[in-house]
This record gives C-alpha cells, sequence and structure tokens, in this order.
C-alpha cells in the first residue's frame, strides 16, 4: 500500500517535470525586440533621431521617429516625423502629420513652443504643394477616372486633387470608348489641369464585321473556286430530307387512323348488334366494346390530325428545299418564299409571293 502511494507521486513528479516547459509565461520567452519600449529607450530613440535628421538621413530618422512613437506619440515626436516627410518629398503626408501635431501641441499647455514651430512649418508647406484638377472632356461622362491608380469622385476632382511633386498618371474608361491615359509633371508649388476627353473606340464588335479585302480584279463579283452561291445546293438538302421525313410520318400516320377508324366502324356495328336498333337494352357485357370503340374514335382523331399536319408540313419543306435560289427584291422567308409591302392581292400593306 505504501508502495503504491509512492509510486503515484513518483509520476506525478515526473509528469510535472514534462509539461514544465510548456507552462512558461509567454511574456518570459519573448523576445526583446517584442517588450514595449520604456521611456529610456523612446528617449534614446529619439535622441538618435534627431542626430540622423542633422546628419541629412532623413530616411532612418523617420524609422526610428515611428519607433518611438510606440511608446508615445508626443507632438514633438509627430513634427519631427512630419519634417523628415517632407523633406523626403511626401509633401501631402507631411501636411496631414504637421496638423495632428498642432492640434495634440494646442491641447496641451506645455507644448506653447512646439505649436509656434509647427504652425511656421505649416504656412512654409501648404504653398508648395501641388494639386491636380480634373474636367470630364468630350465623351467622358460616366467615366472611371483614376488618378495614380486610385478612384475619384467628382467632388475631389472639382477642388483638385493635393499630390507630391512628380510625375502621375490619370486614367478613364468607358465602354466603346478607346482608353485614356496621359502622364503629367508636377512642380512643386504648381497647379496643373487635365481635361479627359475619349475617342470612340474602332475595334469590330459582333454587329459591325470587319470588312473582307478587296477581290482581285478578275474575280471580282465571282463566287471563290472552292465555295457554291448561298442558292445553289449539291445534292439533297436539310429542309428537303426533313420534308420527305415528315411526309413518311404524316402517311403512316393517316394509315393508322384508318385503321382505328375501321376498328370503330367494328365496334359500332357490335354494338348495334346486341342493343338492338333503340340501343337501350345494351347487356353488362357489352362494356368492353363501348369502351374499346370509344378509344379507336380518340386515336384515329388523334392520328388523323397528326398525319395530316405532318404531310401539309413535309410537301412544304421538299418544295421550299427543291426551289430555285434566285434573288428578287423584297425580303425572303425561305428559299421558295418571301414577303412583299405592295404586290397585287395584298392584305393590310402585306402578301406572300413565291416561285417554283
Amino acid at each position: 500500500m505504501h508502495w503504491s502511494k509512492r509510486f503515484r507521486a513518483v509520476l506525478i513528479m515526473t509528469a510535472a517535470c514534462a509539461f514544465a516547459p510548456f507552462a512558461v509565461s509567454p511574456t518570459r520567452v519573448a523576445s526583446a525586440q517584442d517588450a514595449p519600449l520604456t521611456r529610456e529607450q523612446a528617449r534614446a530613440l529619439f535622441d538618435e533621431a534627431l542626430a540622423l535628421e542633422a546628419a541629412g538621413d532623413y530616411a532612418s530618422a523617420l524609422d526610428k521617429l515611428q519607433k518611438a512613437a510606440t511608446y508615445k506619440r508626443t507632438p514633438q515626436i509627430r513634427y519631427n516625423i512630419a519634417l523628415c516627410y517632407e523633406k523626403l518629398g511626401r509633401l501631402v503626408q507631411a501636411l496631414g502629420e504637421y496638423r495632428i501635431a498642432l492640434a495634440d501641441a494646442e491641447a496641451d499647455s506645455a507644448s506653447t513652443k512646439v505649436a509656434k514651430e509647427i504652425r511656421r512649418a505649416i504656412e512654409s508647406l501648404e504653398p508648395r504643394i501641388p494639386t491636380i484638377t480634373i474636367a470630364r472632356g468630350e465623351n467622358s461622362v460616366g467615366a472611371r477616372i483614376t488618378l495614380d491608380g486610385k478612384e475619384l469622385s467628382a467632388p475631389a476632382m472639382a477642388e483638385g486633387i493635393a499630390v507630391d511633386p512628380g510625375t502621375h498618371v490619370v486614367e478613364a474608361q468607358l465602354s466603346g470608348f478607346k482608353p485614356f491615359r496621359q502622364e503629367i509633371k508636377v512642380e512643386a508649388g504648381a497647379h496643373e489641369k487635365v481635361e479627359v476627353a475619349l475617342d470612340q473606340s474602332k475595334e469590330p464588335t459582333a454587329a459591325q464585321p470587319p470588312t473582307p479585302p478587296p477581290a482581285d480584279d478578275d474575280t471580282r463579283g465571282k463566287p471563290p473556286n472552292n465555295t457554291t452561291p448561298a442558292h445553289e445546293t449539291s445534292g439533297m438538302s436539310t429542309t428537303t430530307m426533313a420534308g420527305w421525313i415528315l411526309t413518311g410520318v404524316g402517311v403512316a400516320s393517316l394509315g393508322a387512323s384508318g385503321y382505328f377508324l375501321s376498328q370503330r366502324s367494328k365496334a359500332i356495328s357490335d354494338l348495334e348488334a346486341v342493343c338492338g336498333a333503340d340501343k337501350q337494352s345494351c347487356p353488362a357485357s357489352s362494356k368492353d366494346t363501348y369502351d374499346k370503340g370509344k378509344r379507336d374514335t380518340l386515336l384515329a382523331n388523334v392520328t388523323l390530325g397528326a398525319g395530316a399536319a405532318s404531310l401539309i408540313t413535309g410537301v412544304v419543306l421538299i418544295i421550299s428545299g427543291n426551289a430555285s435560289g434566285s434573288e428578287s427584291p423584297g425580303p425572303w422567308v425561305s428559299k421558295s418564299v418571301r414577303v412583299t409591302t405592295s404586290p397585287p392581292g395584298t392584305l393590310a400593306g402585306f402578301g406572300v409571293d413565291g416561285q417554283f
């Protein structure tokens, strides 16, 4: 019994040792880089940034300042971040940082001196920021217009977009028109205007297929040697073949209708034989004959109608398929039938004409 308790205790201690590494707090294994900055570290980064600014290395100074700002983004740090943006040519972003820094400085009574510096920086920077005004010209209503890949709204285009000095690209797209693209180089303090005008696309569409090249003089007006004119066919056409098939179906259906009619007549004769002339004393055994007669009557009518329709359609298709394809004025609905607007015998201004 004592041995069992001791054995369990050993097992518990072994398990605790095995899982101890996983129970360490994440904050203890975190790297020094992930740990939050202390006041002293933030101050050291700020001093390093000032030294880099003095040396003209504004990109490195900006990196130091952004790291120091993770501790606390004071008006002084914001001011120096804006200064780095300005020196790097990112004037629009610099102006935004200056304005935020000024708002923070004015809210802090201890930052009066910084606020004065920020105001002077803003007054000096604002006239240097260039703008681009974009106007819609010919065929550009409804077009999607972008500046450096960013879509613009109508108010933004009308007021003018603040940009950094350098080259910018204005593009516009609208279905059915050629894409518009214009590069514009903007200097500091300049105010440029771009008018977007679209030219109609000349690319062929489904409704307007490209025009084929003209034929040679000796072949112009003649069909190619390896083609057959639309009105000429070799062998039996599809229309003629369909007509013969439908004619065969019609003949077969009419034959079936005749068979069912004969069966109907036989049923009537059988009923008259057992029911008498007055047909009022039919025995119960005649019910099957009566039902068969009704069924034969229905089938006869159905096959008669289907046969007549198939036969008529087939004959029309055979005539159409074999008809001549000679051209004549008027819209042709088949190779042998056309609709005319005012021939003799028209009805309500239209008529039907044909050729065989």
